[in-house]
């Protein structure tokens, strides 16, 4: 089938496939993490002096954070201010008159997945927590800012959890995998060829994280985008009866763009900047949670391409399969063009 081919009803769905989720973010590899710095100023007496750093990346608005009852902050910085930049360092100072404990919270209102936080005063030596969004808001207790209370099984899932939502909201990563779903029709092949990208991505996220391996993230998330453009290059022959290599052989080209998908997830876990004490325990959890939220996607695939065909019948969804990759290449290409074009302006 030549793109002449195609119904003015499939050339619409086609169009409206690129135009609904090219309003997405093209960059799919931010983690949504916030990095703050909160420290306890050596003082003799109260009030007990402290010192909120944060460092911004990405235009959100950044609030105040909201103490403990018995702080209240200080005039050197303004707790009714927030900001809206792309990069930006803010610092608030506040006392407190008591010194805080662990049964002492800080909560943040922003809109962001994550908080690495560094805590220094608080004992011998500076500790590093990650805190996840809970109901639309990050919790921090400062229960666990000391080395006795870093549990090794809560890194693991919030590690893990990190990861998963890396590749749920990765939507370069989930068309990739959706345009394989659609050129492999074997389930035999398909668990070989998902275990390929699988492998591919898992050996450079491992290289990448231990400095093995290091090239920017611009041309890596310019070459994540062309690798779906050719596989949805590849799905439209095969639907036009012209099967090539990547129609016999999937699994090695899914095990080759692997390599290239596992860059970008190292990318987004060194954002992280996680201690060499935990980098095993973080590679190890922030990989498992890619894999269960890549199978998960996989998994709502299946199910509702099983549903709609018992619902709607066969025919639909074979002209569904015929339109969706010229609107993942579509897609991707803009995605592709719209990197470079960021990369050569750099």
């Amino acid at each position: 089938m030549t793109l002449k081919c195609l119904s003015r009803g499939q050339w619409l769905l086609s169009s409206l496939i690129v135009l609904c989720v090219a309003t997405t973010p093209v960059h799919a590899h931010d983690l949504g993490l916030a990095k703050a710095w909160l420290e306890q100023v050596k003082t003799e007496e109260a009030p007990w002096r402290y010192q909120w750093r944060v460092l911004t990346s990405g235009a959100y608005v950044i609030s105040a954070p909201r103490l403990p009852n018995q702080c209240e902050y200080s005039l050197q910085s303004d707790n009714t201010s927030s900001v809206l930049k792309t990069q930006n360092k803010i610092t608030y100072h506040f006392t407190c008159k008591q010194l805080l404990t662990g049964h002492d919270e800080i909560i943040l209102s922003w809109q962001r997945s994550a908080l690495l936080l560094t805590a220094t005063g608080f004992s011998d030596e500076a500790i590093q927590a990650l805190f996840l969004r809970e109901n639309d808001q990050i919790v921090i207790r400062l229960s666990e800012l000391s080395v006795q209370s870093v549990d090794q099984w809560k890194s693991l899932e919030r590690y893990g959890l990190l990861g998963m939502e890396h590749m749920l909201s990765g939507y370069d990563h989930l068309l990739f995998v959706l345009a394989i779903l659609l050129l492999v029709l074997s389930p035999t092949t398909l668990i070989k060829t998902i275990t390929a990208f699988t492998v591919g991505h898992s050996v450079t996220l491992a290289l990448a994280s231990f400095n093995v391996v290091k090239i920017s993230s611009a041309p890596i998330e310019t070459c994540i985008a062309l690798s779906i453009v050719v596989l949805a290059y590849e799905v439209i022959q095969m639907n036009k009866g012209n099967g090539g290599l990547t129609v016999r052989y999937p699994w090695i080209v899914a095990g080759a763009f692997g390599l290239l998908h596992g860059l970008g997830f190292a990318g987004a876990l060194s954002l992280l900047s996680v201690p060499p004490s935990e980098l095993m325990v973080a590679l190890l959890a922030f990989n498992v949670g890619v894999e269960l939220g890549q199978l998960f996607f996989i998994g709502i695939l299946i199910s509702a391409t099983v549903l709609s065909t018992k619902i709607i019948g066969q025919y639909p969804m074979r002209q569904l399969r015929v339109v969706l990759p010229y609107g993942i290449g579509g897609l991707a290409l803009f995605w592709t063009l719209d990197r470079w074009v960021a990369m050569a302006c750099n």
